[in-house]
């Protein structure tokens, strides 16, 4: 059985294609279908407790909708059949051609012939830097000024910035501890061969490891019905702000004495956030530059770009800023969002590296958001 999460749209004028959409995802779906969400529509009056009638024509279309996609789909049967027999068809191509490049690229790499150098030559001519624009803004092309600008630049990058402890710990006042004993000890328990087996075997042979992606469909749609609830407000005498945070050069930018006390505080034992440590401080760099290695940068902060720690450990660091915002709702400086009296009151939501942030419009509330930003940037990176 096929199931999928639904959102009609909060907007009641484009409702109607909401209602297409679940039409045609009916045509499409082979056998058994569930669908949960949040409709935005009942089938009846009596489906509503208090407040306003509905506006019945309305309400008859979403039940046309739902009796038009439950009917039986014995008419269907033949446009499924034909997409399932192109479903085969396309996969079967796509395994042909993913064969036949390697295949060919084998032959032609192995045997050193004339189609294997003219796509290394076109590779290299791809890859390489022309000239870079230095800081008083003159162009560079020779190979050894190219990686002179990068070193400085990435050098000035990967610098602490030499955060203040006291800082660190004003901040940490608000991280609670999370992590139990019990976990302590899971974490600590020596790693089985079989297991790590399992991790490197489930490694893809064409990019970096680790998960496909986060779950941030749920914040997502928080964010959505959040957004139109700001925007349609339109009268009383609280209004709301709402402010899209994109961390400039975030993975970067992390300093490690902040990581290294953000799991001590949330109650990792010494013994695996040492082990931690060593994987985040071990890092260096050189650069590829058309054809050859320049210059060595040895960073003192910053989290690696493709390691599969890093956004575990970014978002450790990210509690910190959420605790900063809970402080300052705590102590009254800040107003939440309730979008229904039934619904959680609403401050903030993170997306890997980006945050929303929502709060009641008040020269009190800006102020304090303003000094949560100080205070986490410079602890943070």
């Amino acid at each position: 059985m096929a199931s999928s999460g639904f959102y009609g749209d909060p907007a009641v004028s484009n409702r109607h294609v909401t209602w297409e959409l679940l039409q045609h995802l009916r045509i499409i779906a082979h056998g058994a279908w569930l669908v949960m969400g949040d409709f935005n529509e009942i089938l009846s009056q009596a489906d509503k407790n208090g407040g306003r009638l509905r506006n019945e024509q309305k309400i008859e279309v979403f039940r046309n909708t739902l009796e038009n996609s439950q009917k039986n789909k014995e008419d269907h049967s033949e446009l499924q059949q034909t997409e399932r027999k192109l479903d085969d068809l396309l996969r079967k191509e796509e395994v042909f051609w993913h064969q036949r490049s390697r295949i060919q690229w084998l032959k032609a790499g192995d045997q050193n012939t004339k189609f294997f150098h003219q796509k290394a030559r076109e590779r290299q001519k791809n890859n390489s830097i022309k000239g870079i624009f230095n800081d008083g803004n003159e162009w560079c092309t020779s190979d050894s000024e190219i990686s002179e600008i990068t070193m400085k630049f990435y050098n000035s990058l990967f610098a602490s910035s030499s955060p203040s402890e006291e800082k660190i710990e004003e901040l940490l006042q608000g991280v609670h501890t999370s992590v139990s004993d019990e976990m302590n000890m899971s974490l600590e328990a020596p790693f089985p061969l079989e297991e790590i087996k399992d991790a490197v075997f489930s490694m893809s042979v064409d990019k970096s490891p680790g998960p496909d992606g986060r779950l941030i469909t749920d914040n997502a749609l928080i964010a959505y019905e959040c957004l139109h609830i700001v925007k349609s407000k339109k009268s009383g005498r609280k209004s709301f702000a709402t402010m899209k945070l994109d961390m400039s050069k975030a993975y970067d930018r992390v300093e490690w004495i902040f990581v290294e006390k953000m799991l001590i505080k949330m109650g990792f034992r010494p013994y695996w956030v040492n082990k931690l440590m060593k994987c985040v401080t071990s890092v260096q760099y050189s650069f590829q530059i058309n054809g050859a290695s320049y210059g060595e940068v040895i960073p003192s902060r910053g989290l690696r770009q493709g390691d599969p720690l890093s956004p575990y450990l970014f978002l450790f660091c990210a509690e910190g800023f959420s605790a900063l915002i809970q402080q300052a709702k705590s102590r009254k400086e800040i107003k939440e969002l309730r979008i229904a009296n039934i619904a959680p009151f609403i401050t903030h939501l993170f997306f890997a590296d980006d945050s929303l942030i929502i709060v009641q419009a008040s020269e009190r509330s800006l102020q304090a958001i303003q000094n949560i930003f100080s205070l986490y940037s410079t602890c943070s990176g």
